[in-house]
């Protein structure tokens, strides 16, 4: 057996002898040999392979001859056929874009439906190479010239290895394997790269791929240290509040190369350092928004919160269901008398002769008032936040118990005096709040 490759991976891959695996297949060399690889170190292993019906009846040939391979070696095999063009239609994206979110969402419902503890695919040193001069091309940072990565349980065993010596052993060791046709047209930019801009390097500098390996190695130091000394940082201005991330603004501004730091403080969170910037410079209340999370200035702090998903603003109560879902947990209980001596915010005592229907719980709104106990007189909602200080997002998280129109519980915070139950009251609600 021709095993030089298997000596070169086959260290890092004993630790995946105990686990599940799901390989992308797409029948060409690469993959191929990762399979022959993965056969002969016996690792467990089932093989998946996308048809995106782009080369007509040679894609047709790919999976039947994926297919056949598996069944002579009895490995499992998951086929889907993707309508990509028009997918890519539907989503204006282009045939790259499309065939990478298509194969990614299917590997991972496979991962999640057949508890796959890894999925594999075959990118190597090429890859990584044309990757890095695609990335550079367009101005990248570190992050791009990185290239392909092992992330988010997607694993590449062959990434520190040539196009070469994959040809090698698949040669020496006699494989099969499909050839894809488009890889010779230059009409993605990958291509160009492969086809006309790779072999004039390999003509210049024969041992070009060795130097960029070093290379790699060295940019993933790099970025390790980076990492590192941005945890500090992190852990040094950011404050974790429950949901919320608070981070003071004067802290930011005295970091020196600040739009690095931005980015690599930020972009985890969905957040581009050039929005952030203009963001430091805003009052309160200006915000930002990305896919996951939400950033606003508040008082000299920038808070970061994840998206919710849209919430009900008024939700019924029925006192006498208990299993009513409500967007807080609240406990009621009907109680004869009560101690004065126990009162506190968290807890509400209501003289329910005084309740009138409807009750329920909403959000603030713009004219809401109260007569706050043990204070005199009314006083709107609103100045009730300002005087006790509320930021954006406690009063966006602020919810009223309400009858009929008529604010009884800030809930949490401060009970109307008009509601509130006293010695002469002969039906008393109690409902706390819980944490």
């Amino acid at each position: 057996m021709n095993n030089f490759l298997i000596e070169k991976v086959g260290k890092d891959l004993t630790k995946f002898k105990s686990k599940k695996i799901l390989l992308a297949h797409s029948g060409g060399i690469d993959s191929s040999v990762l399979a022959d690889i993965l056969l002969k170190l016996k690792i467990d292993f089932s093989i998946a392979h996308c048809n995106f019906q782009l080369r007509g009846a040679e894609s047709d040939n790919d999976s039947k001859f994926v297919s056949v391979w598996c069944d002579r070696y009895n490995i499992p095999f998951f086929y889907s056929k993707f309508s990509t063009k028009e997918y890519c239609e539907i989503n204006n994206i282009n045939i790259q874009l499309g065939t990478r979110e298509l194969r990614y969402k299917w590997f991972f419902e496979l991962q999640n439906i057949f508890y796959f503890d890894f999925i594999f695919t075959a990118h190597h040193l090429n890859d990584q190479f044309e990757t890095f001069l695609i990335n550079s091309s367009r101005g990248s940072g570190l992050k791009g010239l990185l290239g392909i990565i092992n992330k988010n349980k997607v694993v590449r065993p062959l990434l520190f290895i040539s196009k070469k010596e994959i040809i090698n052993y698949a040669k020496k060791n006699n494989l099969s394997w499909r050839e894809d046709n488009s890889n010779i047209e230059n009409y993605y930019l990958r291509n160009k790269f492969r086809n006309k801009i790779v072999p004039d390097i390999e003509m210049m500098i024969p041992d070009f791929l060795n130097k960029f390996r070093t290379t790699l190695r060295n940019l993933h130091e790099t970025r390790e240290f980076i990492n590192n000394s941005i945890e500090k940082i992190r852990k040094k201005i950011f404050v974790y509040d429950n949901s919320l991330i608070r981070v003071n603004i004067d802290q930011l501004l005295k970091l020196k190369t600040l739009n690095f730091y931005l980015h690599e403080l930020f972009s985890l969170y969905g957040f581009k350092s050039k929005d952030i910037s203009k963001l430091l410079l805003s009052s309160t209340g200006k915000q930002l928004f990305s896919k996951t999370h939400r950033m606003l200035v508040d008082r000299g702090e920038l808070i970061i919160n994840k998206i919710k998903e849209i919430e009900k603003s008024k939700y019924l109560l029925d006192l006498n269901d208990k299993k009513v879902k409500l967007p807080i947990n609240l406990d009621f209980k009907y109680i004869n008398s009560y101690d004065k001596k126990l009162l506190n915010h968290r807890f509400a005592w209501i003289d329910l002769n005084k309740i009138k229907d409807p009750l329920y719980l909403r959000k603030p709104e713009s004219k809401d008032y109260f007569y706050p106990i043990g204070m005199k007189g009314k006083k709107l909602v609103s100045k009730y936040f300002k005087d006790e200080k509320y930021s954006i997002y406690d009063k966006e998280n602020q919810w009223l118990l309400v009858s009929n129109k008529d604010v009884v519980w800030v809930v949490g915070k401060r009970l109307d005096s008009r509601f509130a139950a006293d010695k002469n009251s002969t039906k008393v609600l109690q409902i706390s709040c819980i944490s």
